[in-house]
């Protein structure tokens, strides 16, 4: 048996299209491949509702870091806002601009949620998420331990 996607209709797998509604794509199975007992069949999230459910996701979770760091970014310190917000840091230090530094921090969790999103409608979420986290952990690591050189061996003047 498979389930139509568009009006979730039970129909026997001898038949190719639904009685009810006609439709004929992405038939959905019902049994499962591991025993033959009825499952609830997975629901369908089309892509247009992946890309804005994680680019909601992703400016939700920006302002919470946003939140969380501003403090040390109101005192100018930045030993929690340089972990939340490792990637802008890292081209802001380079750069010496206070007004970059806030445009990259805006955009940093966004870009999470475009990268996220293009791997979701591939169905790879699980390796997007482990990729982010990796490579966010890395760079906050390092940045941390840069700013620990920074502090006690030279001075870089901001602008």
């Amino acid at each position: 048996m498979w389930i139509c996607p568009k009006c979730r209709e039970k129909i026997e797998d001898q038949f190719d299209s639904c009685w009810k509604c006609a439709g004929e794509s992405l038939k959905l199975p019902l049994y499962d491949a591991c025993d033959d007992n009825l499952t609830t069949p997975k629901k369908v999230v089309s892509k247009p509702k992946k890309v804005c459910t994680a680019l909601v996701m992703s400016v939700f979770a920006g302002g919470v870091a946003f939140l969380l760091a501003a403090p040390d970014l109101a005192t100018g310190r930045d030993k929690t806002a340089s972990r939340l917000f490792p990637y802008a840091f890292w081209i802001a230090r380079w750069i010496l601009s206070d007004r970059l530094l806030l445009c990259l921090i805006i955009a940093q969790f966004p870009c999470y949620g475009v990268g996220f999103a293009w791997a979701w409608c591939r169905d790879r979420q699980a390796k997007a998420v482990a990729w982010i986290v990796f490579l966010h952990i890395l760079f906050a690591f390092s940045l941390s331990l840069l700013n620990e050189v920074e502090r006690r061996y030279l001075t870089w003047p901001r602008n």
